[in-house]
């Protein structure tokens, strides 16, 4: 993790590591219409002391972080990190970004036609993955995890057998 530094745009800030929006929104920090300020300036008129803001925004290399559930883990195991750790973050984070979207196509949409393409996209992939995510949650991951227990074959709701 380098440091981060102080004269650095808040735009460059989130262009380098979007997580760190996540951060900024939580500190109200505008980084989008003001994404131009330097973090020292844009900590000034918050109550925010640079240091505290700096270190949370200093997060871990994303691709060092390592999975919680083993390779050699069961179905139930398996299913039970995807739900609770992936599912978890696409529930949490579908909504607010859908809000960032809409938002953008609203103030900046007048002057910029492509992102009405760039709304519209977002929308569609949430509309494809909300019920992709619902069926793995209450119908697949369930009759695996039946199917790991009893070694039987698990008739889904849709009459499709799932077999070891």
């Amino acid at each position: 993790m380098a440091q981060i530094d102080a004269n650095i745009t808040l735009g460059k800030l989130v262009t380098d590591d979007a997580r760190r929006a996540r951060v900024l929104e939580k500190l109200g920090i505008d980084f989008c219409c003001k994404g131009g300020r330097t973090l020292a300036d844009a900590v000034k008129g918050t109550s925010h002391k640079l240091d505290d803001v700096v270190a949370a925004l200093t997060l871990p290399d994303a691709t060092t972080v390592a999975p919680t559930v083993g390779a050699t883990a069961g179905i139930a195991a398996l299913a039970h990190e995807i739900v609770d750790t992936h599912h978890f973050f696409l529930w949490e984070e579908m909504p607010r970004l859908q809000k960032i979207v809409d938002k953008v196509a609203r103030v900046h949409g007048p002057r910029h036609a492509e992102l009405a393409r760039v709304k519209e996209a977002y929308t569609s992939l949430v509309a494809e993955l909300e019920p992709h995510l619902t069926t793995e949650e209450r119908t697949l991951f369930p009759a695996f995890i039946k199917l790991e227990r009893t070694h039987q074959p698990v008739i889904t709701a849709k009459g499709t057998a799932i077999e070891m």
